[in-house]
């Protein structure tokens, strides 16, 4: 197994071919002794994973391996989010969307329109822990087909929803909406006791940082519209 660094956290993981080479930026520096998240799939999971999905072994390993370490990430206050994580002025800010809406699209227009002062954080499955000092957003090797993602902790800035419109514009979600949409962009196959955790960290999330729904077109003014309303907190 090796050894990574991992949302703050020591990783040990025997992982196939796409974990490995997406987590070689997060190996860790330091040889520790103990684990606190350990990521090995039994062969029959991936089996399973595969009858299920019609995949590849490769991508069966890469999704059996995501959801070990973020069902552990929860025993340290930490859910994912299937979302694009753009940063901005030392801030996260996550746009989560069905497959196919663009998400990706509009992180990518947020460095468009901002050049280097944005970077991406994770492109698929950014990781979010609730500490005691705040809110904050991770990088993870687990972050998709194109493996954009970078070993950083930043604080959370806010969620995004996003869907297709004809104008660009952006509003505060309500707490009962906000949950259910994070609810359902996040961890499934829960059981019980993972579910109560998940809900209770998806709660404290609401109502800290904000959460925010937008119609947007696929143009430089959506991301112009999002940064003005969201790094704004409005």
């Amino acid at each position: 197994m090796k050894k990574y660094s991992i949302c703050d956290l020591n990783v040990l993981m025997d992982a196939g071919e796409i974990t490995s080479r997406q987590a070689e930026k997060y190996l860790s520096l330091e040889d520790f002794e103990k684990a606190d998240i350990t990521v090995a799939p039994q062969k029959s999971a991936i089996d399973d994973y595969i009858a299920r999905n019609n995949a590849s072994e490769e991508i069966s390993a890469y999704m059996i391996e995501a959801g070990i370490f973020y069902r552990q990430l929860l025993n340290f206050d930490g859910v994912y989010f299937h979302a694009s994580a753009v940063v901005y002025e030392d801030k996260a800010y996550l746009f989560s969307a069905p497959c196919g809406t663009g998400k990706s699209t509009h992180t990518s227009l947020w460095l468009e329109l901002l050049g280097d002062k944005a970077y991406i954080l994770n492109d698929d499955k950014p990781a979010v822990r609730v500490l005691k000092d705040g809110i904050y957003a991770y990088g993870t090797p687990f972050s998709g087909k194109h493996d954009i993602s970078a070993p950083k902790t930043v604080k959370l800035g806010g969620i995004c929803f996003i869907s297709r419109g004809s104008e660009d514009k952006v509003s505060i979600m309500d707490g009962k909406e906000a949950i259910f949409k994070m609810y359902h962009a996040s961890l499934r196959r829960l059981d019980e006791q993972q579910l109560d955790k998940e809900l209770e960290l998806l709660q404290k999330i609401a109502a800290t940082v904000p959460i925010y729904k937008m119609e947007c077109t696929p143009t430089l003014n959506a991301a112009r519209v999002a940064v003005e309303a969201m790094t704004k907190g409005e």
